[in-house]
Protein backbone atom coordinates (compact mmCIF):
# COMPACT_ATOMS: atom_id res chain seq x y z
CA UNK A 1 0.00 0.00 0.00
CA UNK A 2 1.40 3.39 -0.97
CA UNK A 3 0.46 6.72 0.58
CA UNK A 4 1.58 10.10 -0.80
CA UNK A 5 0.77 13.03 1.43
CA UNK A 6 1.46 16.75 1.12
CA UNK A 7 2.48 18.44 4.35
CA UNK A 8 1.69 21.89 5.72
CA UNK A 9 4.44 24.53 5.42
CA UNK A 10 7.21 24.72 8.04
CA UNK A 11 6.84 21.12 9.25
CA UNK A 12 9.60 20.57 11.80
CA UNK A 13 8.84 17.04 13.02
CA UNK A 14 7.09 14.24 11.17
CA UNK A 15 6.26 10.88 12.71
CA UNK A 16 4.84 7.97 10.72
CA UNK A 17 3.35 5.00 12.54
CA UNK A 18 1.20 2.06 11.55
CA UNK A 19 -0.31 -0.93 13.31
CA UNK A 20 1.51 -3.93 11.92
CA UNK A 21 1.79 -7.71 11.99
CA UNK A 22 5.12 -9.48 12.52
CA UNK A 23 5.83 -9.68 8.77
CA UNK A 24 4.85 -6.13 7.78
CA UNK A 25 7.36 -3.39 6.96
CA UNK A 26 6.94 0.39 6.95
CA UNK A 27 9.10 2.41 4.54
CA UNK A 28 8.96 6.21 4.44
CA UNK A 29 11.25 7.88 1.88
CA UNK A 30 13.87 10.10 3.52
CA UNK A 31 13.10 8.71 7.00
CA UNK A 32 15.17 6.28 9.09
CA UNK A 33 14.17 2.62 9.19
CA UNK A 34 10.91 2.00 11.09
CA UNK A 35 11.28 0.49 14.56
CA UNK A 36 8.77 -1.94 16.10
CA UNK A 37 7.11 -0.75 19.33
CA UNK A 38 4.01 -1.69 21.30
CA UNK A 39 1.19 0.63 22.25
CA UNK A 40 -0.67 0.80 25.59
CA UNK A 41 -2.88 -2.16 24.61
CA UNK A 42 0.09 -4.32 23.64
CA UNK A 43 -0.46 -4.09 19.87
CA UNK A 44 2.56 -3.95 17.59
CA UNK A 45 3.35 -0.65 15.86
CA UNK A 46 6.00 0.37 13.35
CA UNK A 47 7.28 3.89 14.02
CA UNK A 48 9.69 6.18 12.19
CA UNK A 49 10.33 9.87 12.84
CA UNK A 50 12.23 12.68 11.18
CA UNK A 51 13.19 15.94 12.87
CA UNK A 52 14.15 18.78 10.60
CA UNK A 53 17.16 20.99 11.26
CA UNK A 54 17.46 24.60 10.29
CA UNK A 55 19.73 23.86 7.30
CA UNK A 56 17.61 20.93 5.94
CA UNK A 57 15.39 21.57 2.91
CA UNK A 58 11.69 22.04 3.73
CA UNK A 59 9.68 18.85 4.15
CA UNK A 60 6.65 19.40 1.89
CA UNK A 61 5.81 15.85 0.87
CA UNK A 62 6.01 12.38 2.41
CA UNK A 63 5.88 9.03 0.56
CA UNK A 64 5.00 6.03 2.78
CA UNK A 65 4.78 2.36 1.82
CA UNK A 66 3.36 -0.50 3.84
CA UNK A 67 4.94 -3.69 2.55
CA UNK A 68 4.30 -7.39 3.13
CA UNK A 69 0.74 -6.83 4.35
CA UNK A 70 -0.73 -10.24 5.23
CA UNK A 71 -3.63 -11.35 3.06
CA UNK A 72 -6.15 -14.11 3.69
CA UNK A 73 -5.04 -17.48 2.40
CA UNK A 74 -6.93 -19.84 0.13
CA UNK A 75 -8.92 -21.38 3.01
CA UNK A 76 -12.01 -19.22 2.47
CA UNK A 77 -12.07 -20.03 -1.26
CA UNK A 78 -11.74 -23.74 -0.52
CA UNK A 79 -14.52 -23.54 2.09
CA UNK A 80 -16.78 -21.73 -0.40
CA UNK A 81 -16.13 -24.37 -3.06
CA UNK A 82 -16.83 -27.21 -0.64
CA UNK A 83 -20.06 -25.56 0.51
CA UNK A 84 -21.12 -25.04 -3.12
CA UNK A 85 -20.41 -28.68 -3.90
CA UNK A 86 -22.49 -29.69 -0.87
CA UNK A 87 -25.41 -27.58 -2.08
CA UNK A 88 -25.16 -29.00 -5.60
CA UNK A 89 -24.97 -32.55 -4.26
CA UNK A 90 -28.04 -31.90 -2.08
CA UNK A 91 -30.00 -30.49 -5.02
CA UNK A 92 -28.97 -33.41 -7.21
CA UNK A 93 -30.02 -35.88 -4.54
CA UNK A 94 -33.34 -34.10 -4.02
CA UNK A 95 -34.21 -34.15 -7.72
CA UNK A 96 -33.15 -37.75 -8.28
CA UNK A 97 -35.09 -38.88 -5.19
CA UNK A 98 -38.17 -36.95 -6.30
CA UNK A 99 -38.03 -38.45 -9.79
CA UNK A 100 -37.56 -41.95 -8.43
CA UNK A 101 -40.54 -41.52 -6.08
CA UNK A 102 -42.76 -40.38 -8.94
CA UNK A 103 -41.40 -43.03 -11.28
CA UNK A 104 -41.70 -45.74 -8.59
CA UNK A 105 -45.50 -45.57 -8.44
CA UNK A 106 -47.99 -45.09 -11.20
CA UNK A 107 -49.56 -41.76 -11.99
CA UNK A 108 -52.88 -43.16 -10.80
CA UNK A 109 -51.47 -43.99 -7.34
CA UNK A 110 -49.81 -40.59 -7.08
CA UNK A 111 -53.05 -38.86 -8.06
CA UNK A 112 -55.00 -40.86 -5.45
CA UNK A 113 -52.51 -39.81 -2.75
CA UNK A 114 -52.72 -36.15 -3.82
CA UNK A 115 -56.53 -36.25 -3.83
CA UNK A 116 -56.47 -37.70 -0.29
CA UNK A 117 -54.12 -34.86 0.74
CA UNK A 118 -56.49 -32.33 -0.85
CA UNK A 119 -59.45 -33.86 0.99
CA UNK A 120 -57.53 -33.68 4.30
CA UNK A 121 -56.65 -30.03 3.60
CA UNK A 122 -60.32 -29.20 2.95
CA UNK A 123 -61.32 -30.91 6.20
CA UNK A 124 -58.64 -29.02 8.18
CA UNK A 125 -59.73 -25.71 6.62
CA UNK A 126 -63.39 -26.29 7.52
CA UNK A 127 -62.47 -27.08 11.14
CA UNK A 128 -60.24 -23.99 11.31
CA UNK A 129 -56.88 -25.74 11.74
CA UNK A 130 -55.57 -24.12 8.54
CA UNK A 131 -55.75 -20.38 7.89
CA UNK A 132 -56.94 -18.83 4.61
CA UNK A 133 -53.49 -17.96 3.22
CA UNK A 134 -52.00 -21.36 4.01
CA UNK A 135 -55.12 -23.04 2.65
CA UNK A 136 -54.93 -21.18 -0.67
CA UNK A 137 -51.21 -21.85 -1.12
CA UNK A 138 -51.43 -25.55 -0.20
CA UNK A 139 -54.56 -26.07 -2.33
CA UNK A 140 -52.88 -24.44 -5.35
CA UNK A 141 -49.79 -26.66 -4.90
CA UNK A 142 -51.88 -29.82 -4.62
CA UNK A 143 -53.98 -28.97 -7.70
CA UNK A 144 -50.79 -28.24 -9.68
CA UNK A 145 -49.35 -31.60 -8.61
CA UNK A 146 -52.57 -33.37 -9.63
CA UNK A 147 -52.38 -31.65 -13.04
CA UNK A 148 -48.78 -32.91 -13.44
CA UNK A 149 -49.94 -36.48 -12.82
CA UNK A 150 -52.52 -36.08 -15.56
CA UNK A 151 -49.80 -34.92 -17.96
CA UNK A 152 -47.48 -37.87 -17.16
CA UNK A 153 -47.38 -40.64 -19.76
CA UNK A 154 -48.10 -44.16 -18.61
CA UNK A 155 -45.11 -46.54 -18.68
CA UNK A 156 -46.29 -48.44 -21.77
CA UNK A 157 -46.29 -45.22 -23.83
CA UNK A 158 -50.06 -44.60 -23.83
CA UNK A 159 -51.29 -41.25 -22.50
CA UNK A 160 -52.29 -41.00 -18.86
CA UNK A 161 -55.83 -42.06 -18.05
CA UNK A 162 -58.36 -39.35 -17.34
Amino acid sequence: MTIDQSLPPHTAVMRVLAAASQEMRLVASGFPEAQPKTDARGERLLVTEKQMRRDDPALTHVHVELRDIPVPGPARIIATLLASLGVLAGLGYAFTTRKSLVAGGSAKEERARLLADLEELERAHRVGDVGPKTYERARRELIDAIARTLAQPVKDGAPAEK
